[in-house]
């Protein structure tokens, strides 16, 4: 038990705040930091921030080795201790469990001897708790400046967790905010280009034959309209996912790309399952950035990749989503191009959009990351047998 205004209360409270300010120190350092500071006040055995949601308790971060208490550790709501918090608004505190819960399921799976928790409310939402725990009864009984610590342990830990979420809502909002960027830079000025340049050569020529181009190139500028509306309304884009000819939207796309000399070579006889508008817009970017990158007579490949066939590079590659040590279990498909590639040093910093070479080259590419993304693709950049970059789509629902 503490006094009020003791050296000890003012000690643990300035260590919440070096804790708190630290800004080397990622979240769960930080929930782990404060909650050493709190078992050392209380000089109780365990320390845990608990997550909530429905009818399971999962733990998230702890300390003092609980077995049952460990990170990532669940049990039944019904079955914690900290369901006894939720339905309050004030902080519980049992001192002596051995006698206030003997017969409960909480006391029955944990076997702690005293319990103090709070509430964390995140964005003025219920998150979970933060609690202290000790194998013993707290004979002398939490006193309100103990109370007190806790309850301001409570709120740095939510602070800290919701600075946490507004930080990756603002990442997700860039993340927007570059796709924009890109859509407005050339995935809209390409169709707009075809659409001028048919137009003007209809026009020279009078053959009318020549404005279904530009009537195709004018329907694809209205579906990436309607893609940028819904990003901008919704946060993400709407993912209508279905079978597709994937050789048939790889046509269409490459349609509405300025090729000019290039080829394409697109013959995988693959069905895949998604979203149709998303995928072209998806190989719009990478045609367009092979182009740009091996020239106007580039030779650009699309692969399907079958189980069987599917080998790990021994080179490095960059990737996003799962990366299951079996990959010879995976399907999908590639892009590739007889270009320059991109070095392995460099191949996950063209995934974060990062480029040098071509204004608006790593946008398209940084599309195409979250396209992936979007659609549980696992993307991964390798060198092509030309020499050139090999763009590979893995855990592709394929047909």
């Amino acid at each position: 038990m503490t006094a009020v205004g003791d050296p000890e209360t003012t000690d643990a409270i300035a260590a919440l705040h070096r804790v708190t300010t630290d800004t080397d120190r990622d979240l769960g350092e930080k929930l782990t930091a404060i909650l050493d500071v709190g078992v050392d006040y209380l000089d109780v055995d365990y320390g845990f921030v608990t997550h909530i949601t429905g009818d399971e308790m999962r733990v998230e971060e702890s300390v003092g080795g609980h077995p049952l208490l460990e990170p990532g550790e669940t049990c039944p709501l019904d079955e914690s201790y900290c369901r006894n918090v939720v339905d309050r608004d004030a902080l519980v505190a049992f001192e002596d469990a051995t006698a206030d819960l003997a017969d409960d399921p909480g006391y029955e799976r944990f076997g702690l001897g005293c319990y103090i928790g709070s509430k964390l409310l995140v964005d003025g939402d219920f998150y979970g708790t933060l609690c202290f725990a000790g194998d013993d009864p707290y004979p002398e009984g939490f006193d309100e400046r103990e109370r007190r610590f806790v309850d301001l342990c409570a709120r740095l830990a939510a602070y800290e967790i919701q600075h946490v979420r507004a930080r990756e809502r603002l990442e997700r909002q860039n993340d927007r905010l570059a796709e924009f960027a890109s859509v407005l830079s050339h995935d809209l000025r390409n169709p707009l280009n075809i659409a001028l340049g048919t137009v003007q050569t209809a026009a020279e020529t009078g053959d009318v034959d020549d404005l279904d181009r530009a009537e195709r190139a004018l329907e694809r500028m209205d579906d990436l309209i309607s893609n940028l509306l819904t990003l901008a309304r919704h946060g993400d884009s709407a993912h209508s996912a279905a079978p597709v000819d994937l050789d048939a939207v790889a046509r269409d796309a490459w349609g509405v790309v300025d090729t000019g000399d290039a080829t394409l070579a697109a013959d995988t006889d693959a069905t895949v399952t998604a979203d149709p508008s998303r995928l072209q817009q998806l190989l719009e970017n990478l045609f367009r950035n092979s182009i740009e990158h091996a020239g106007d007579d580039a030779a650009v490949t699309l692969g399907r990749i079958d189980a069987d066939t599917e080998r790990e590079p021994a080179d490095e590659s960059a990737r996003t989503g799962p990366s299951p040590a079996d990959a010879s279990a995976r399907t999908g498909f590639f892009v590739a191009d007889d270009g320059p590639g991109i070095p392995p040093e460099h191949r996950d910093a063209a995934l974060d959009g990062e480029s040098t070479n071509h204004e608006g080259a790593g946008l398209g590419l940084r599309v195409v990351h979250r396209i992936a993304a979007e659609h549980g693709w696992t993307m991964r950049i390798r060198e092509s047998e030309s020499g050139g970059a090999r763009f590979e789509f893995l855990d592709v629902e394929l047909q």
